[in-house]
C-alpha cells in the first residue's frame, strides 16, 4: 500500500470518505477535521509537523477559512512529506494545490472526489456558510436565496478545477460523490491494495430535500440543476 491524498472539491462528501477509511483496521490517518492536512483548525494537528507559529496564519474575519496569503505560507510540499511519515493518507482540497504541492502528488497515489451536480455543490456551501455547520449538522429544513450570476461564476471555477486536474500526470481514481458509497469505498480499497471492507456511516446529509424546495428562486437557476461529466 503507498501512502495517498484524498483531493477533493468543496462539499463533496470528503469527510464523509475520510471517515469511512478512518475505519479501516491497516490505514492511519490525519486526525484533524475531517482529516484535512491544511485544516484551519491547527491546534487539531501534531505541532511535530509544522515549524511555524501559529499567531503568523491569517484568519477570515469568520476564522473559519484561512486568507490567501495564509494559503502561500502554510500549503507546502514539505507540509505533506512530514505528514506522510506519520500517517498514511490525508484530504486536501483543490484549492490547496499551490507552491510545490503539486509537484507532490506526482509521488503518491491521489484519490479525485467530485461531485456530478455542481448546483447541489454551491447550495450546499452555501448552507454551511449560512449554518455555521460544515459537516455531520442536523437536517437543513429552511431556504435559501441564491445569486445566479454568482452560481454560475462558482460553476465554472468548479469545472475549470476538474480540468485542470484531469490534465495532471498523477497515479490516480476518481470517484463521484453521487455514486454508491460501497461501490466507491470498493474502488479506493482496490486502487490502495488494501482489504475491502464495509464502513460504518456516521455522517448523514444536510439537505435531503430536492433542490427545488431549498432554492427560493429555483426557476431562476433550474437550468444548472444537472449532472456535469466532464
Amino acid at each position: 500500500m503507498g501512502k495517498f491524498v484524498l483531493l477533493a472539491d468543496p462539499r463533496t462528501g470528503s469527510s464523509l470518505m475520510m471517515d469511512c477509511l478512518s475505519q479501516h483496521k491497516n490505514l492511519k490517518i490525519v486526525d484533524s477535521t475531517g482529516g484535512e492536512l491544511f485544516n484551519y483548525d491547527y491546534s487539531n494537528l501534531d505541532n511535530k509537523m509544522f515549524d511555524f507559529n501559529l499567531e503568523d496564519l491569517v484568519l477570515r474575519d469568520d476564522g473559519l477559512l484561512l486568507t490567501e496569503e495564509s494559503h502561500k505560507f502554510i500549503c507546502r510540499k514539505k507540509y505533506c512529506e512530514t505528514a506522510h511519515t506519520m500517517y498514511d493518507g490525508y484530504k486536501l482540497l483543490t484549492c490547496h494545490i499551490k507552491n510545490d504541492v503539486e509537484e507532490y502528488l506526482s509521488r503518491v497515489k491521489v484519490i479525485y472526489l467530485h461531485r456530478k451536480n455542481l448546483l447541489a455543490q454551491k447550495v450546499s456551501a452555501i448552507v454551511a456558510i449560512k449554518t455555521g455547520i460544515w459537516f455531520n449538522g442536523n437536517t437543513f429544513e429552511e431556504t435559501v436565496v441564491v445569486d445566479p450570476i454568482e452560481v454560475e461564476r462558482s460553476i465554472d471555477l468548479f469545472i475549470k478545477r476538474r480540468r485542470d486536474f484531469c490534465n495532471m500526470n498523477l497515479d490516480k481514481i476518481t470517484i463521484a460523490y453521487e455514486d454508491n458509497l460501497q461501490d466507491n469505498m470498493n474502488d479506493v480499497c482496490s486502487f490502495l491494495d488494501i482489504k475491502v471492507f464495509q464502513p460504518q456511516v456516521r455522517t448523514k446529509q444536510t439537505i435531503q430535500r430536492p433542490l427545488s424546495e431549498v432554492i427560493s428562486n429555483y426557476d431562476e437557476v433550474k437550468h444548472l440543476d444537472k449532472e456535469y461529466n466532464i
